[in-house]
């Protein structure tokens, strides 16, 4: 089963509703639900759902994914200048840990491919971002974790809502 949010003014109507939903599972399905995730609170406390904390008029960008970003930055910087980043963790998932475990050494020469990949990896996050309340957050990264990297990427507008590889460093 996927994930599933229920919201409702009182605890006794959300049993009465996750009751329903067991119930039509189990008989027309077959399926039931995990025992052990369903979590109950208010609203106002916000609720951790899809990479996000979900709070009644806005949403947050989980800090999950904000270390993820963090990391690959790190990883970024570990691969163009290794003595002075070194590396604190390794990529463990994706594109990255494949290349990092099939050559891909420090230092490593910018290129147009591999600025683009990094490029991409970014923009994903500030793609999840972007759907958050979250514009100081892209800019407080931008400005305080890209470090060197902000020489080879620029925001694409006032916003931060991505990033675009500075086409001045792309034939050096």
């Amino acid at each position: 089963m996927d994930d599933l949010l229920l919201l409702g003014p009182e605890p006794e109507v959300l049993f009465r509703l996750r009751d329903a939903i067991a119930s039509y599972l189990h008989t027309n399905l077959g399926l039931f639900l995990h025992p052990g995730k369903e979590h109950l609170a208010k609203a106002r406390q916000g609720i951790s759902y899809l990479g996000y904390r979900v709070y009644p008029q806005y949403l947050h960008v989980s800090a999950r994914n904000v270390r993820t970003l963090k990391a690959r930055l790190d990883f970024f910087k570990h691969l163009f200048w290794p003595r002075c980043f070194p590396l604190c963790q390794k990529p463990v998932r994706g594109i990255w840990q494949n290349l990092a475990e099939n050559g891909l050494a420090p230092p490593v020469r910018p290129d147009w491919v591999l600025l683009k990949r990094m490029e991409a990896t970014i923009n994903s996050y500030y793609g999840i971002m972007g759907h958050a309340q979250s514009h100081t957050l892209r800019k407080r990264l931008y400005h305080e974790h890209f470090g060197p990297l902000r020489s080879f990427f620029l925001p694409a507008d006032a916003d931060y809502s991505a990033v675009h590889v500075a086409r001045r460093h792309l034939y050096q």
